[in-house]
């Protein structure tokens, strides 16, 4: 009898993404928050683009027109571009000026057809670690989409990666991308059509999302299933070791 025992030291990490370098005077993202109910639309993540306002940069929600900046009035806001005719549109501003970044506290909120009204607003700030590969898993569920995705080039115009799913052949591989109107979306090579989309939309990294709609017998259903993002580290060396009579093994 032969025995044969592979013994390797593999680690894989599950990391969290919300981290930030604290040298960076502005972060990739900034997350706008808060409990008021009516203005739910400016809540989310504001992302930093090549642009700036009054020596500030600019930050963009995707997939709408949504922006964070730095006013002429040295306030910062949050809403419509400073160069947009739809001065009616909603819009945070903060109540103190010449901050040098945005930050929590009061802030004035501007309805259409409403009085100027004092709210809480959280300022988060946020870098995502886009991980090399994410598993998607669904409890109950039996999926071809399922598994493990890898991070692959993309031309996307938000920097955000496309993650694709490894198979035999190309008619199997699936795609794990952010579509332009914001949502995080699962679908089948260049298929229109998507398998599973997020509920929410305009988040920068798909772990974050929490609900999921999912095609199934010709209509959408609502679901809770994990993206997780795993960074596998593999070791310089592996130890083998034989134990048998067969020294030509």
């Amino acid at each position: 009898m032969v025995e044969i025992i592979f013994c390797c030291m593999v680690t894989v990490f599950h990391l969290q993404t919300f981290g930030v370098s604290a040298d960076d005077e502005f972060p990739e993202y900034y997350r706008v928050n808060y409990t008021n109910y009516k203005y739910p639309m400016l809540q989310g993540f504001y992302k930093k683009i090549k642009e700036e306002h009054k020596g500030k940069p600019v930050y963009k929600k995707a997939g709408v027109t949504d922006y964070l900046y730095f006013t002429k009035d040295r306030k910062w806001t949050v809403g419509v571009k400073w160069t947009s005719k739809y001065t009616t549109k909603d819009r945070l501003t903060m109540a103190e000026a010449d901050h040098d970044t945005p930050t929590n506290g009061n802030w004035f909120a501007k309805k259409y057809g409403s009085e100027l009204e004092k709210i809480d607003v959280n300022i988060t700030r946020y870098s995502p670690e886009y991980s090399e590969f994410y598993e998607v898993n669904i409890p109950g569920y039996s999926y071809l989409w399922e598994g493990f995705y890898e991070k692959v080039p993309d031309k996307n115009p938000e920097k955000i990666p496309v993650f694709r799913k490894k198979s035999i052949g190309k008619a199997s591989e699936y795609l794990l991308s952010l579509n332009q109107w914001g949502s995080w979306k699962i679908r089948l090579g260049t298929s229109t059509s998507s398998d599973a989309i997020s509920s929410e939309k305009h988040l920068p990294a798909p772990e974050i999302c929490r609900g999921w709609n999912i095609w199934k017998n010709e209509s959408w259903k609502l679901i809770s299933f994990t993206v997780v993002p795993i960074n596998p580290v593999y070791p310089a060396s592996y130890a083998v070791t034989y134990q048998g009579k067969n020294q030509d093994i």
